[in-house]
């Protein structure tokens, strides 16, 4: 066993990856990815079950050098983002910036394959799998190796000393510095509940060059923190997305997109006119679109056409639309889609009754499998947990059913089997609220109406009427999206109170549906409410850490170490206690 500790200090942040337990290795901040292979009974038979935990990340520093361009120390309004945290900024860049900003004070990341220290899944023959390139010995940590997948450069390998550093390893930290770091954790074979834990800490002083007498290690209490669900993997921390939705009626000929303002007062869904029948051009390719998702940086609205099997591309901001031309491999009959959190446009025909995840780029089709369902009609969602939710207007079996993965098994179970079967409402369209974490709200073409729905059982628990300018909208067929997925905090504080949370007891246990009640601090992990991470998807966690401008020399030479990592263990004959964490080491 080789452990790694992450020390903190003034002038100093080394992070470390860990190797514990039998088959275990992990990165991240100061991390150590715990594993476990629990037991699982078949028939009469012990035998232990399969249970591997990947991980990737890309991190990013600012010490007022690179990226310095694209920063203001005061908020100048307009689309301005605070940095490393909205509610806490130390700094703020316009968000047309932020991109060119992280780029420029990211400073190593895995996969890496074209060495510049931003992350690439994708390079020339290279194309990521998690599952079978994720780093999870702590031999990834060797960006010298043939092979080696990780950034090298000054900041992960001292050439002089031939020393592998660990995952953070910066020097000379000064106040008003900040740094961030997203882990991406990938389960294989099997689903597992996952925690967030820390071990090992401990915390002493330095030398105070003040006067006032003797120093205190206080420099965890002055280390602000935040941490979150990273939905987009963005590395960027966005809380106050604004809820956009979307919707089409293809009865208009060329189809017509609205945004939709659900009004609480009037009870009223008013749709207002983005892109009419006369805003296309070319040649009617758009004249029956029933499929439309937003990607998930929500700048763009993707159009699958049913009719002519072109794709279609309308720039929000710009007010733009691109024929992106026809699409190979079209299945016909696509009427549902959906962009997922990490990125892939899926697609569902009502002709094969199969997904297909669609490459906008070809673009192409390619199919991924049978959902075992009639799918007559309605459409396809992801909530920010990468689950995907169907709504199938099959007047026998109509109702809301979700596939876990879609990228490993495409079949559909309903959410609640006794909310399957003939309905008062016909559902042409499905979105998600609250940025991916919410309920869904869905197009009903008989009654003309917005109805929300409850994700966790299929019920209609309120509708709002459709409005065009005053008045009452005839609505036909077509599509829902919504905009933007966000980011979910999960815990705001400083490091001393962090490691308090993360050392005790079991750690933090997170929850895979942030729809749920689930409270990851104080919760009960073994509530209904707290939902397993399913396996062969990209879950992202945030972290970012800021020493204030106003700190003072009470932590100069201070420092803090302790082990941060993920634990895993399947969620078969487990209930979500966990284990205890041994906090002697």
């Amino acid at each position: 066993m080789t452990e790694h500790e992450f020390d903190l200090s003034r002038r100093k942040v080394l992070g470390a990856l860990g190797a514990i337990g039998a088959a275990s290795a992990g990165a991240g901040l100061g991390t150590s990815a715990y594993f476990n292979d629990t037991e699982s009974f078949e028939g009469n038979t012990l035998t232990a079950g399969e249970l591997d935990l990947k991980v990737d990340w890309e991190e990013h520093y600012y010490d007022g050098s690179s990226g310095g361009q694209y920063v203001s120390y005061s908020d100048p309004g307009g689309d301005a983002v605070g940095f490393p945290d909205p509610d806490d900024a130390q700094v703020w860049i316009d968000e047309a910036d932020i991109p060119d900003f992280m780029n420029a004070t990211s400073i190593e990341a895995f996969p890496d394959p074209n060495n510049d220290g931003i992350q690439e899944l994708q390079y020339e023959d290279f194309a990521y799998d998690a599952c079978e390139d994720g780093a999870d010995l702590p031999g990834h940590l060797d960006p010298t190796v043939d092979g080696a997948l990780r950034t090298n450069n000054g900041d992960t390998y001292n050439e002089e000393d031939e020393v592998i550093k660990p995952l953070v390893s910066l020097d000379d930290v000064k106040p008003g510095d900040f740094g961030e770091l997203t882990l991406s954790f990938h389960l294989c074979d099997n689903p597992g509940y996952v925690w967030l834990q820390a071990a090992g800490v401990s915390h002493s002083s330095g030398e105070n060059p003040e006067p006032e007498g003797e120093n205190t290690a206080n420099l965890a209490e002055e280390i602000q923190t935040v941490w979150w669900y990273d939905s987009r993997g963005d590395n960027v921390l966005q809380t106050d997305c604004e809820e956009r939705l979307y919707l089409v009626d293809s009865g208009t000929d060329p189809t017509t997109l609205f945004e939709v303002t659900l009004d609480d007062g009037s009870g009223e869904a008013e749709l207002t006119e983005l892109l009419g029948p006369s805003d296309y051009g070319g040649d009617g390719d758009f004249d029956q679109t029933d499929a439309i998702a937003t990607t998930p940086n929500g700048d763009e609205i993707l159009f699958y056409d049913k009719k002519s099997g072109h794709l279609g591309t309308y720039d929000i901001d710009g007010d733009t639309f691109t024929d992106e031309g026809s699409i190979s491999d079209d299945p016909g009959g696509i009427v549902l889609a959906g962009y997922s959190p990490s990125g892939t446009l899926w697609a569902a025909s009502q002709d094969t009754d199969e997904l297909y995840t669609v490459d906008p780029s070809g673009p192409t089709a390619t199919s991924q499998g049978d959902t075992g369902i009639d799918l007559s009609g309605a459409d396809l969602v992801f909530s920010s947990d990468g689950t995907m939710y169907i709504w199938t207007a099959n007047t026998s079996a109509d109702g809301l059913y979700k596939v876990d993965d879609p990228s490993s098994d495409p079949t559909a179970v309903p959410v609640d089997a006794s909310n399957i079967g003939e309905k008062d409402e016909r559902i042409t369209g499905l979105a998600v609220l609250d940025a991916g974490t919410g309920n869904l709200v869905a197009s009903d073409r008989d009654n003309d109406e917005i109805v929300v729905i409850d994700r966790t059982d299929g019920s209609i628990t309120d509708s709002y009427a459709m409005t065009l300018g005053g008045e009452s909208y005839d609505y036909d067929f077509g599509d829902m999206t919504s905009g933007a997925f966000c980011g979910e905090v999960f815990r705001r504080g400083n490091l001393k109170e962090d490691l308090g949370a993360l050392a005790s007891g079991n750690g933090i246990p997170l929850d895979a549906n942030r729809a749920s009640e689930f409270e990851e601090i104080g919760g009960d992990p073994t509530s209904e409410n707290r939902e397993c991470f399913p396996p062969s998807v990209n879950h992202f966690v945030g972290f970012a850490w800021w020493l204030p401008r106003d700190v003072g020399n009470e932590v100069q030479g201070d420092s803090v170490s302790f082990d941060l990592g993920f634990y895993t263990e399947q969620c078969r004959n487990n209930d979500g206690s966990g284990p205890e964490v041994d906090n002697s080491a």
